[in-house]
């Protein structure tokens, strides 16, 4: 889906058949003939994090020029400064030339995502005393929270948001990777509030997860996508709009528990909650902030819309691609946006009526991932066949 950066609409449409073009060349892998373009270095594994239409950011600031942004887990050459992610002859090109001759300029962004792993909150330093890590009575978002685990393994997340179906159940939001904990199996398991990293042995708040399923790379070739052929994709490598996933979300249902749809205290900061139930769509450009067990309150710029696809790394199953996920920057005052423990996190408009954006589900150590808040409710409806809204 194209995003609003671009007024004119010839260059539009180019960069949309550039993004294609890309889009086609991800399926390569290792043992792949290598099309010229984008693909020269899609064709090794693990060498992208994602492609998406943005503006093009110089030092720290952005610009008005139109770009494909390319994310790549590690920047080669000269300080790291340089435009290739493997080896030298792998050069990303400045530009991208399209069929009708214009060419669009290329923004090469080092950025490697990982799942913000609740197992990873372990070690993960909070402040003291911080409110949102210990017991929080009414439960707000913004909090630690965490499944149940049978291997004795302590966890923490995010207590994203409530959402209320027809009947007047309420649910708490977060990652599936959070509340389910990636395992099809423990979708009966309760949930704790504290988390457990945070307070073990505590009474569980919820229970009965419903978890949007996670693909990974074998399920993605059942699904559908091709095996490894000769000068074809490697197998379990997903084919272009099969097998990606489209938003990392669980919910559970609150027994015998008092909510406050208002976020959690936050030392030095009074964050609003949305006014609006109605989700407002990720443009470049705009403003946002989230509320998260570990970072707390912190703001950022939407550095891209809908980046498709997007690598998100250590998932129990592996790296893991998603399709139209909003990236975000950190702004200045803020040493980052998210870090492990901050999954499942509510990602709101800074403007009012502070609308809900997106759903945290990766970061790297200036950008985060997330979900369209939209999506999340889509998926949980076509899953579980729930009209859902956000508590406010």
């Amino acid at each position: 889906m194209a995003s609003k950066w671009c007024k004119d609409l010839d260059l539009k449409s180019e960069l949309d058949e550039a993004l294609q073009i890309a889009k086609q060349d991800l399926g390569q892998r290792v043992g792949a003939p290598r099309p010229p373009g984008l693909s020269r270095y899609l064709a090794h594994p693990r060498t992208i994090s994602g492609i998406a239409p943005a503006k093009k950011w110089t030092g720290g600031v952005r610009t008005d020029e139109d770009c494909v942004a390319i994310f790549v887990p590690r920047k080669l050459g000269a300080g790291g400064k340089g435009r290739w992610p493997g080896r030298r002859e792998d050069e990303i090109p400045r530009s991208i030339k399209l069929e009708s001759g214009r060419e669009v300029v290329t923004d090469v962004i080092e950025a490697r995502f990982h799942a913000l792993s609740p197992h990873g909150a372990q070690g993960m330093a909070v402040p003291q005393g911080a409110v949102r890590r210990g017991f929080v009575s009414p439960a707000q978002p913004g909090c630690s929270i965490s499944g149940a685990t049978t291997d004795g393994r302590l966890t923490a997340g995010t207590l994203g948001a409530f959402l209320q179906d027809r009947g007047g159940a309420k649910y708490i939001l977060s990652c599936n990777h959070v509340l389910a904990l990636e395992d099809p199996n423990n979708l009966t398991g309760a949930i704790h509030q504290p988390g457990q990293a945070d307070c073990p042995g505590n009474d569980p708040m919820a229970a009965g997860v419903l978890a949007v399923p996670l693909i990974g790379n074998q399920a993605a070739t059942q699904a559908g996508a091709p095996a490894a052929a000769q000068g074809g994709p490697q197998a379990g490598a997903p084919a272009v709009g099969q097998a990606w996933n489209k938003v990392d979300a669980a919910i559970a249902e609150v027994r015998g528990r008092a909510v406050d749809p208002g976020f959690v205290q936050v030392d030095g900061y009074s964050p609003s909650k949305p006014q609006s139930p109605d989700p407002l769509s990720p443009e470049e450009g705009m403003k946002v902030f989230k509320v998260g067990r570990t970072t707390g309150y912190t703001e950022g710029v939407i550095h891209a819309a809908a980046s498709t696809p997007t690598a998100v790394d250590e998932y129990a199953q592996g790296t893991l691609l998603f399709e139209r996920q909003a990236i975000i920057t950190v702004t200045e005052g803020f040493s980052r946006f998210a870090d492990d423990g901050d999954s499942g996190s509510l990602v709101v408009s800074c403007v009012a009526p502070y609308r809900p954006v997106g759903m945290l589900i990766g970061a790297s150590r200036y950008y985060a991932v997330a979900s369209w808040f939209s999506v999340v409710l889509e998926e949980l409806k076509r899953e579980f066949n729930k009209e859902l809204m956000l508590v406010i």
